[in-house]
């Protein structure tokens, strides 16, 4: 018996909780106005990244994990995005 072939796209958003000097925690819920991010204390810069050999590197090298970590949000990025699998195929 044959298992069909499964294609799993799952996505882990981190959102960043160390804030820099200057600032301020999020408030409320986040949505789009215009071209801009917006919550409830107005628009605000919401700087991103794809990290795609974040869980990889959680299993297999934490320290390194940590270490980009802590470069991403000392360069302003506050949300992350981990892809654990795009897609399976077998051989």
């Amino acid at each position: 018996m044959t298992q069909p072939a499964l294609a799993l796209g799952a996505c882990l958003l981190v959102v960043a909780t160390a804030l820099g000097a200057g600032e301020r925690p999020p408030s409320g819920r986040v949505r789009l106005q215009g071209h801009s991010l917006v919550d409830d204390r107005g628009p605000f810069l919401g700087l991103g990244v794809s990290y795609f050999t974040a869980l990889w590197r959680c299993k297999h090298d934490r320290p390194r994990l940590e270490c980009d970590l802590a470069f991403l949000s000392q360069q302003g990025f506050r949300y992350y995005r981990m892809l654990s699998m795009v897609g399976w195929y077998p051989a």
